[in-house]
């Protein structure tokens, strides 16, 4: 209809993973579009734009059967505020998959009665079960950032690697990456060993051992292991390093515009990234 009236239509696809990733994801296509928008949601949707229409050219929004939540406030609250709500776990079909990372996520799916008794009671049943079959889940675990508890933890207080030579590390992370080191000590775990310690920003540190004497075999995954250190540098300060990386003859691999790595002296990959911290390639995760 709206076409027919010569105005311009998109609609955005939702990943469904969490409200804060799709709200981030309808911004960013808000930010192609020129003119002013006036954003439409329905039932979920009205969430998703709810939290998305913070560009200069969203003039309205307009909600059509859809979730208008109050600050701080989560999906879940709305829906079983009221006895007689006929979303709840006997309507919910869980389904495991696997993470990037090895480990199990769960997406949540409704059942047939209630997609078409809770989701779409207006509709024939031969509509509301091809919906059924062809709707999009939701994830089990992940919460917008007004769902989430606060963490019990304060930060990183430090990861600590492991070196072979002492010397050959601090001119890597303090002379080649920038990294100050502000503290050494003797191990107090083994005779003769180090603890040293470089400033990686924001209060943050990252350490190192060395245990010399002992038959250390080379760096290699295992579960259990290290993978990456990933450390955030602000964009002028990235684009020095990887210029220092090519002047010194150190290898690299560039992953994108913001993200680069490498190992260490004894193998250890480092990512050193651009983004802010609390963001991955343009993409808010905390």
């Amino acid at each position: 209809m709206l076409s027919v009236k010569a105005r311009t239509v998109a609609a955005s696809a939702a990943t469904l993973r969490s409200l804060a990733s799709d709200a981030d994801y309808v911004s960013s296509v808000l930010k192609t579009i020129d003119g002013p928008v006036v954003l439409v949601g329905h039932s979920y949707g009205g969430a998703v734009i709810t939290n998305a229409a913070v560009n200069d050219n969203v003039k309205a929004l307009v909600y059509i059967a859809a979730f208008a939540p109050d600050e701080g406030e989560s999906l879940i609250q709305p829906v079983t505020m009221n006895p007689g709500s006929e979303i709840g776990p006997d309507a919910l079909i869980p389904r495991p998959y696997p993470l990037p990372d090895g480990s199990q996520g769960t997406d949540l799916y409704l059942t047939q009665e209630a997609v078409a008794t809770a989701f779409a009671g207006d509709l024939p049943r031969k509509v509301t079960d091809r919906m059924y079959a062809t709707q999009r889940p939701f994830d089990q675990h992940l919460r917008s950032t007004g769902e989430r508890p606060a963490s019990s933890a304060r930060g990183l207080h430090h990861t600590a690697l492991i070196s072979s030579d002492v010397e050959r590390t601090v001119r890597f992370y303090q002379d080649l990456l920038g990294f100050p080191l502000t503290e050494l000590i003797e191990n107090r775990d083994y005779t003769g060993s180090s603890h040293f310690f470089f400033d990686i920003g924001n209060g943050n540190l990252l350490a190192f051992f060395d245990f010399p004497g002992l038959d250390l075999t080379p760096y290699r995954e295992v579960l259990g292991g290290l993978h990456h250190v990933a450390i955030s540098m602000e964009p002028s300060r990235w684009h020095e390093i990887v210029q220092r990386f090519d002047q010194a003859g150190i290898d690299y691999v560039l992953h994108n515009d913001v993200s680069v790595y490498l190992t260490d002296p004894d193998g250890a990959r480092i990512e050193l990234i651009a983004d802010p911290l609390g963001e991955m390639y343009g993409h808010e995760v905390l």
